[in-house]
């Protein structure tokens, strides 16, 4: 369910420039808060831009159709803790103390991820950490027509990185691949640069 912003939802907009990163701002693009995730969501004519998550929906119905839905629930909760740690290490550079630790073996997968994770990226200096610009950064673009848009998480000034808990290369349902495929592409589309997957 979507909303027209009120007087203490246009709060939220007074900066703009921090949520959504276009290199040209489109006046006639207006954005909506989505009640459901509570960000901002670009609207053209009155239509709602097109996202991965939109244009694969079927896709992800077919796929997911036999897994209960409290699993999906429970896998959804472990992404965004797994998005929200990540990102907090590299806007800030804090982590939990387990990161730290020498051997992970006796960490929950969700833990062993993070940990791994966090320690590429202390390590690896070809990222560039210091070039970060924002995480969850609103991208929008024209494409034959149609307004496409993305949420990014983690956007350096040279390339994105999109965050993923699990391996998608383990998954080889030509379906999961497809929607992450498009994904991809969406982001690639709406930011101009090269998306990364950590």
């Amino acid at each position: 369910m979507n909303k027209e912003l009120s007087t203490n939802d246009k709060e939220i907009t007074k900066n703009l420039d921090e949520i959504v990163n276009n290199s040209v701002f489109r006046p006639e693009v207006e954005f909506l808060l989505v009640e459901k995730t509570g960000k901002l969501w670009p609207y053209y004519g009155g239509k709602k831009a097109l996202s991965a998550s939109t244009l694969t929906k079927a896709l992800r119905e077919i796929e997911y159709k036999d897994i209960p839905e409290y699993i999906l629930l429970k896998a959804a909760e472990r992404g965004k803790n797994f998005h929200d740690i990540i990102q907090e290490f590299v806007k800030s550079g804090n982590h939990p103390p387990f990161v730290d630790l020498i051997e992970s073996n006796k960490l929950n997968n969700l833990d062993k991820r993070i940990h791994e994770t966090v320690n590429f990226l202390k390590k690896d200096k070809s990222l560039k950490l210091g070039r970060f610009l924002g995480s969850e950064k609103l991208h929008y673009v024209f494409y034959k027509d149609e307004l496409l848009a993305t949420y990014v998480d983690l956007e350096f000034h040279d390339y994105i990185v999109e965050l993923k808990t699990s391996n998608i290369k383990a998954n080889k349902s030509p379906l999961a691949l497809l929607v992450f495929e498009v994904q991809l592409l969406i982001q690639y589309l709406c930011t101009g640069k090269n998306v990364y997957l950590l």
